[in-house]
């Protein structure tokens, strides 16, 4: 866990969170990009947070995934990609 403040927290995303990411993703995409996909991001979505991908940019070795905690609560994520 990384603490940033009092009520935002860094947490590593683990291979056991994808069903939790996959989730998170199929939230927020829709209400971001709805206006840019006319299926609302369900197709890429899917495509980018399925198991596998998730899994396979877990493992990359110069990567770092987190979710972004809220007091608490999981309100987003990020990746870092060294080197790239």
């Amino acid at each position: 866990m990384i603490i940033i403040s009092e009520d935002i927290k860094l947490r590593e995303i683990l291979n056991s969170d994808t069903d939790v990411l996959l989730r998170l993703m199929e939230e927020i995409y829709p209400a971001a990009y709805r206006h840019f996909w006319k299926d609302s991001g369900k197709f890429y979505v899917e495509k980018q947070y399925c198991k596998e991908n998730i899994l396979r940019e877990l493992s990359a070795p110069n990567a770092n995934y987190y979710f972004v905690l809220f007091k608490g609560e999981i309100i987003g994520n990020f990746r870092i990609l060294w080197d790239e």
